[in-house]
């Protein structure tokens, strides 16, 4: 008597197949949600950190240079003497060239200086030869003007050289405004005044912080022929963006304060942030 051997053939139910494509849809949802917060993560990161880099680098430049102004080397031979640290003439199209901006538009301020190392290899504001003639370029006095402008659609804190003739007039350097730092929508200076009545006074304390046009309205202190000889430190502070377009945030109104401008509203999804310093002027009067 032979005996038949019955193979059973099993499979998936209907049931269980559409549990195991739920199964396998959830975690395949949760792995590309974990993926895409990842990326928004990074992005967010990538755009604070960009942030935070143009609003240091802005001041850094401006306070590094500020520092500066008045500067000479009275051991370099026929170097010029600055008159004053800003410049306050004319330059290009701009009357004067340090300026308040008005309302929350963007200040300007032009360092005057004679710029190190006096050898010949002085530089413009972004490093190039100040001067084809390097005796003219050891001794000459330069104007570093600092603003906000356009590049392309990105607001910029910018720069523009200028050398200074013995008739106080300001010959163009650079043709044309160069883009120092991407990602800064405005600049607003205040200029630390001591309120002194004479140049022989030796009170140079500082009492208040004022704008350009205030300053220039000052009396002008005996001995002086401007009131700019009274400025012994520069406030200063910037709205940095991240120089990209960012749409990270969500579309809202934004009100930020810089200093003594009435409050600046922007509208849009860009992340900012406002920077802000105090920055002695070494050369200012003793």
């Amino acid at each position: 008597m032979s005996s038949v051997s019955r193979i059973r053939h099993s499979g998936f139910s209907l049931l269980e197949l559409m549990i195991s494509m739920a199964l396998g849809l959830f975690f395949l949802a949760v792995a590309t949600t974990f993926l895409l917060s990842s990326r928004v993560a990074h992005s967010t990161q990538d755009i604070n950190s960009r942030l935070q880099e143009n609003g240091r680098f802005a001041l850094d430049e401006l306070s590094s240079s500020i520092r500066m102004a008045g500067y000479v080397d009275v051991l370099a031979a026929d170097a010029q003497i600055p008159v004053g640290q800003f410049y306050t003439g004319p330059c290009a199209g701009f009357d004067p060239c340090t300026a308040d901006g008005g309302g929350n538009a963007s200040d300007r301020i032009a360092v005057l200086m004679n710029p190190p190392p006096d050898d010949g290899t002085d530089e413009d504001c972004v490093g190039n030869p100040l001067d084809a003639d390097a005796a003219m370029a050891a001794t000459s006095v330069a104007a570093y003007l600092y603003m906000v402008g356009d590049d392309n659609g990105v607001s910029s804190l910018m720069c523009q050289t200028f050398l200074i003739d013995a008739d106080g007039v300001a010959n163009t350097v650079n043709a044309t405004p160069q883009v120092l730092v991407s990602g800064v929508d405005n600049l607003q200076v205040l200029y630390g005044v001591t309120d002194i009545s004479s140049m022989e006074d030796v009170d140079t304390r500082i009492q208040r912080y004022v704008n350009a046009e205030t300053v220039d309205g000052l009396p002008v202190p005996l001995g002086a022929a401007t009131p700019w000889v009274d400025i012994a430190a520069v406030r200063l502070a910037v709205l940095a963006n991240s120089g990209l377009n960012d749409r990270s945030d969500l579309e809202e109104t934004r009100t930020f304060n810089l200093l003594d401008a009435p409050p600046l509203a922007m509208a849009d999804k860009a992340r900012r942030q406002v920077f802000g310093t105090t920055v002695t002027v070494n050369n200012a009067r003793d």
